[in-house]
């Protein structure tokens, strides 16, 4: 590990937690010490907020090393991570937003492997639901970290960090972040079922989606971020109106949406119609998807934007507020000129 800086540690450790499988062997008899994700809880200003919204999460358990104490860690440093806001440049090397939430992810994610890697001697009640929700949550900050990026502009500093370049100060060990964030939602996906963990249950629904809206099933060049050309057969999301110059947030908003495309012709398909605009249903479904999207925030207030459906006319029209949430949501025409601070109710 010598020669390695801080970000390169952090990156490595990310790797190591998020994307890989201990052997059987090496499991461990005894919930092992992760010093650095205890001091990284410590100093989060999370910690109360955690506390306030799970009352088994006192301060006296988040200090304990056991299964539930390690699963409060992992609601505070997920909860820390996604709170940080990466900015453009510079790039990963001098990037202090972005080196701080790849640690955070990354001690997040080594705690779901310290679960996952526990067989203690004696039976432990509700330990493999423990394992699932510690990985699962330790992948989403892993995940979210990776929409983040994406959502930057193509090209910029920060987003190199996608790369995976072992040149870059900040590298993902020669794999590309999807690959890495593909890689834990997988094995948290497997923890879950293995634990018969209910098919309705909000978080696995969650991490399975996942993975198809990222398109981790997809054969895709390493560190792309186009996962199919869904405008063929007119499904999915055409070239949408050209932004003016200073619409900056308008296009993060689309890139942003290019990357779950998958998920979007998933709603496509569900509707049934060649022609979805038609449909209310598919407008219900793109609705509720959007609803969960973190997208960039904005000190200017809310934003409108259309992002077109196929080669048609039509457009899935998105209202984001400046917390970066969407506000409202609807079908509306590519050709309908309307302000983008006019809101409508969502369906």
């Amino acid at each position: 590990m010598k020669g390695m800086n801080s970000s390169s540690l952090a990156i490595a450790s990310l790797v190591a937690a998020c994307g890989l499988t201990v052997p059987a062997q090496a499991q461990d008899r005894v919930l092992r010490a992760l010093p650095e994700a205890t001091a990284l809880v410590a100093k989060a200003k999370a910690l109360r907020s955690i506390q306030s919204a799970h009352a088994e999460c006192t301060a006296a358990a988040i200090r304990s090393r056991t299964p539930k104490g390690y699963l409060c860690q992992v609601r505070v440093l997920v909860e820390e991570a996604d709170a940080i806001v990466i900015s453009a440049s510079p790039g990963p090397k001098a990037n202090g937003a972005l080196r701080r939430r790849a640690a955070l992810a990354a001690a997040a994610c080594s705690i779901g492997s310290a679960l996952t890697d526990y067989r203690p001697v004696n039976a432990v009640a509700g330990l493999d639901r423990l394992r699932f929700e510690a990985r699962a949550l330790g992948c989403r900050a892993a995940g979210s970290l990776y929409d983040a990026l994406l959502a930057l502009p193509p090209g910029s500093p920060a987003s190199r960090a996608l790369e995976g370049d072992r040149a870059l100060p900040l590298d993902w060990a020669g794999r590309p972040l999807k690959e890495v964030v593909c890689s834990c939602d997988s094995e948290a996906a497997r923890l879950g079922d293995a634990a018969f963990v209910p098919p309705d249950d909000g978080l696995l629904i969650a991490t399975k989606r996942a993975l198809y809206a990222r398109g981790c099933f997809l054969d895709v060049k390493a560190g792309g971020s186009s996962l199919v050309d869904l405008r063929r057969g007119g499904s999915g999301i055409g070239p949408a109106s050209a932004p003016g110059a200073a619409d900056d947030r308008a296009a993060a908003v689309r890139r942003y949406a290019r990357s779950h495309e998958f998920q979007i012709k998933h709603c496509i398909e569900r509707a049934g119609d060649r022609r979805p605009t038609d449909s209310g249903k598919l407008e219900t479904c793109l609705c509720e998807i959007a609803g969960k999207w973190r997208l960039p925030k904005s000190a200017g207030g809310a934003t409108g934007v259309d992002i077109a459906i196929g080669d048609g006319p039509h457009s899935f029209r998105l209202d984001v507020d400046s917390d970066g949430r969407v506000s409202a949501c609807r079908l509306s025409s590519v050709d309908r000129q309307e302000p983008s601070s006019q809101s409508a109710p969502s369906r």
